[in-house]
């Protein structure tokens, strides 16, 4: 695997370049100080995931993490920051960052976010995903409360699920899963009743809940 770390302090990004090397599943690290310099790399390179700071001077990690997306809309972005402030995590989850990740994070929780981060699957500390969504605003939506709902899903609705909580439309999910879109809007309608939830938020929160993402 090939990591690029963009951090402007060289101490984080020598130790960051230092651990990731001890792990098996990463075979290349290429470090930045300048997330310019980090999109000119991007641009004319190929890589597996983008790990990044939130805070830098004269680009943000999320600012950072959209462009990279424009040059490589497929490329797997990780933020690896302090911040613990609400607003910079809703904008890292609505700037397409899949991961978001605390830099006290011991070695074993960091790499699990960069296997999971890398594979395309979300990867957000519980503590700070639930602090979102249940957060005045949440990621948009006030709907996000869940009841207590003792049912099973199909094997089916756990797949519809999955990819609402990663926020495709209808017509993407029919197309992930070959069925027409009438058939995946059916599975939301009865999704949505089964969980007694009020939106594909209820429904997003239920899916972290149960850890099916």
């Amino acid at each position: 695997m090939h990591v690029v770390l963009v951090d402007d302090h060289t101490i984080i990004l020598d130790s960051l370049g230092l651990l990731l090397s001890t792990m098996d599943s990463i075979n290349e690290i290429t470090t930045f100080d300048d997330p310019q310099e980090a999109l000119l790399y991007i641009e004319a390179n190929s890589l597996d995931l983008l790990v990044t700071d939130f805070e830098m001077p004269d680009m943000n990690g999320c600012d950072l993490a959209q462009k990279a997306k424009k040059i490589k809309p497929d490329l797997n972005v990780l933020m690896l920051t302090v911040s613990e402030d609400m607003e910079t995590i809703k904008c890292a989850y609505k700037s397409g960052i899949l991961g978001y990740v605390m830099k006290k994070a011991g070695k074993l929780e960091l790499k699990e976010a960069i296997e999971t981060v890398a594979e395309g699957n979300r990867y957000y500390n519980k503590a700070l995903l639930m602090q979102l969504i249940n957060s005045e605003d949440g990621l948009g939506s006030t709907e996000v409360e869940v009841e207590e709902v003792k049912t099973e899903l199909t094997n089916r609705e756990v797949q519809i699920v999955r990819l609402m909580a990663t926020e495709l439309s209808s017509l993407e999910i029919a197309q992930e899963l070959f069925l027409s879109p009438a058939t995946v809007e059916r599975h939301r309608h009865n999704i949505i009743k089964k969980l007694g939830v009020k939106s594909s938020i209820g429904v997003m929160k239920y899916a972290f809940e149960q850890k099916l993402i």
